[in-house]
């Protein structure tokens, strides 16, 4: 395991175990009709208008601090630049330990 991909478990698990009083945290999110999780495009919008991409060289990639399927808020407040290496780090743990759907039990 690379230093990285364990630093960025670290820093999740950290921000997921805090996210009852974290205001970061909404609870279970919404759903669309299909089942997916309800997405604000106009956020992410938002996002980028007010914190560009990073100017640094490599790919970047926009990333909820505390997942969408452990309650994250879909707001600028829970949005962060991750560098491609760290962003695919943290996902593929993320499908891992939350499922990727919902709450889950991985969830705080």
């Amino acid at each position: 395991m690379t230093k990285a991909l364990l630093l960025t478990l670290l820093l999740c698990h950290a921000a997921t175990a805090l996210a009852v009083d974290d205001p970061r945290f909404c609870g279970p999110p919404a759903r669309e009709a299909d089942g997916t999780i309800a997405r604000d495009k106009g956020v992410l919008r938002v996002f980028e208008k007010r914190h560009p991409k990073p100017s640094i060289e490599g790919r970047w990639y926009r990333d909820h601090v505390i997942p969408l399927a452990c309650g994250g808020c879909d707001s600028l407040i829970n949005l962060q630049w991750l560098p491609e290496a760290q962003w695919r780090d943290k996902s593929k743990w993320e499908r891992i330990v939350y499922g990727g759907r919902g709450i889950s039990p991985g969830c705080p």
